[in-house]
């Protein structure tokens, strides 16, 4: 589970790396973890709701669509197809729209999130406070036992 602090838009990912290890690039790169079931928001009093979930794929297949025409995060490229290894953030971001449009989004939002009242800025905006994404994620059956560092890599 993450949350936006700064919402720059992009894809995201998770990778391991060996704690002995030097914890490079290289490194976490080498590891990346799939994304497996689905997306979630949490808000803030603790109840979640599924949202679809925007994976794309080592072939470089997913979201990466007309509805998401930003540039693509380089996807890793050791398997031709495996489950999700890079997840688009699904929280759209107003001030990233050209020439700045404060009532246009990139992409719909995956909640009710009007512009006025209560619901303003609940899962879109710079700035969404309100809520985290959760990702359920395979760790790869085949590591050795041990300690390792979780990483999280942002391509906006």
């Amino acid at each position: 589970m993450w949350g936006l602090r700064a919402n720059h838009g992009g894809g995201y990912q998770y990778r391991l790396c060996p704690s002995q290890s030097n914890l490079t690039e290289a490194c976490f790169k080498a590891m990346p973890l799939a994304f497996v079931g689905e997306q979630a928001l949490q808000y803030q009093n603790g109840s979640r709701q599924r949202i679809p979930s925007s994976y794309t794929f080592a072939n470089g297949t997913g979201f990466h669509t007309e509805d998401y025409p930003g540039p693509a995060p380089e996807p890793p490229s050791f398997l031709a197809q495996s489950p999700g290894l890079w997840a688009r953030n699904p929280i759209p971001d107003r001030h990233m729209e050209k020439p700045r449009n404060l009532t246009q989004r990139e992409f719909p939002p995956p909640c009710r999130d009007d512009t006025s009242g209560p619901t303003q800025g609940l899962c879109s905006g710079e700035r969404p406070f309100h809520i985290a994404i959760v990702d359920v994620l395979q760790i790869p059956t085949d590591i050795a036992a041990g300690d390792y560092v979780v990483g999280f890599r942002c391509a906006a």
